[in-house]
């Protein structure tokens, strides 16, 4: 490529530029961009586990949720509830509300029912349960304690969470 310019000095300082041309080798480009992907590639990594450990947090929360939910529930009505706490085997409690309705708590698949219908929310399961009633503590007071194991429900395995939850509660027999 040939410039004629008429200036001599300016043409000799677009030569000089000309010739002086550079560019990017072929081994430069390849480090250049493995080094961008190895930064992006990190990056990526680390804002998909910050996502997943945000999932597993909202899955926590969720079953510490219905599990306060749950017995937040059945601890005021039992609290509330006469004096003839039975139990029906370790999976069902009747009582007499503070209304004088019979209500029948009872664990059934994966959740608990409160007179046959679900009072545990769908995004739980609840895998064991129990209630304990306790008479010889004091004299005219009973205890009656629900242990369960609560778990997220219809999620990825990974991002699966579980809870032990155990209350006890004295019955206040209200007349």
């Amino acid at each position: 490529m040939e410039i004629k310019i008429k200036n001599k000095h300016l043409n000799k300082f677009v030569l000089r530029i000309f010739k002086k041309r550079e560019g990017f080798t072929l081994l430069e480009l390849l480090v250049a961009v493995s080094i961008f992907g190895i930064i992006i590639g990190s990056i990526a990594g680390t804002f998909a586990s910050v996502v997943n450990a945000h999932r597993k947090a909202i899955a926590m929360q969720n079953v510490e949720e219905a599990g306060r939910y749950i017995l937040e529930m059945m601890g005021k009505e039992i609290r509330m509830s006469n004096a003839n706490v039975t139990l029906n085997g370790s999976d069902t409690l009747s009582i007499t509300n503070s209304l004088g309705t019979p209500v029948v708590y009872q664990f059934v698949n994966d959740g608990i029912t409160r007179n046959n219908s679900p009072l545990s929310p769908s995004n739980v399961e609840v895998l064991n349960g129990e209630f304990i009633k306790e008479t010889n503590s004091s004299p005219g007071c009973t205890k009656v304690t629900i242990v369960m194991k609560i778990k997220s429900k219809g999620t990825k395995p990974s991002l699966e969470s579980e809870m032990n939850l155990e209350t006890t509660m004295a019955v206040r027999q209200v007349q």
